[in-house]
């Protein structure tokens, strides 16, 4: 082989080669951008997944406790109350990169803050069913007047103590949760979509 012709042939093979490496490397930032992609997305469902929950604990709180919070013998004069369907649920394995990342305790905090949003909605049922209970076990007598033996009243009481506590646990730690997600988000994935948050005002 001549030197023109040797020339031509390592020419033409580092052209391939430069070829292959440039395919190689735009396949690695599309697979990586996919991956971006796909993470923010898992990330903007949980931070969704955790702001209904706050939402649905909020409403318990403004609906159902702000008004009896302060007052004597309030678990009485609470009225029942039925959650039909609940909200979504953060899908762990679909944020478990977060354990990977700077933040993974964001995790944890993350899966405790639910633990408290699950605790919540058990008490408030079992709330509902003593509530229940009291109610067609004890009617009201001729005179109108209801009797409710000593040791069902204590344990209302305790029941209304246990809902205001699931309330208090659950409401600051699922609103500091959503934040920290969101937090996550706009330091990780800049330029990517940050969820925004508006509250309602306050009740008058």
């Amino acid at each position: 082989m001549d030197d023109t012709a040797f020339t031509a042939f390592g020419s033409s093979a580092a052209g391939a080669l430069v070829g292959s490496l440039s395919a190689f490397a735009l396949a690695v930032i599309h697979q990586r951008r996919e991956e971006k992609n796909k993470r923010h997305a898992s990330l903007l469902k949980a931070f969704y997944a955790l702001l209904s929950q706050w939402t649905m604990a909020k409403g318990i709180e403004n609906d159902l406790l702000a008004d009896l919070r302060n007052q004597p013998n309030a678990y009485l004069q609470m009225k029942e109350f039925r959650i039909y369907g609940r909200p979504s649920l953060v899908s762990f394995e679909e944020i478990a990169f977060i354990a990977a990342s700077d933040e993974p305790d964001l995790l944890q905090q993350i899966h405790i803050a639910e633990q408290r949003f699950d605790t919540l909605i058990s008490t408030l049922e079992a709330w509902t069913e003593l509530a229940h209970k009291i109610k067609h076990d004890y009617p009201p007598n001729a005179e109108g007047y209801v009797q409710i033996p000593q040791h069902m009243l204590l344990t209302a009481d305790s029941y209304w103590r246990n809902l205001l506590q699931s309330a208090n646990d659950a409401i600051p730690k699922l609103k500091t949760e959503f934040q920290a997600v969101t937090s996550h988000i706009a330091r990780v994935y800049n330029g990517k979509k940050v969820p925004k948050i508006r509250e309602n005002p306050p009740r008058e």
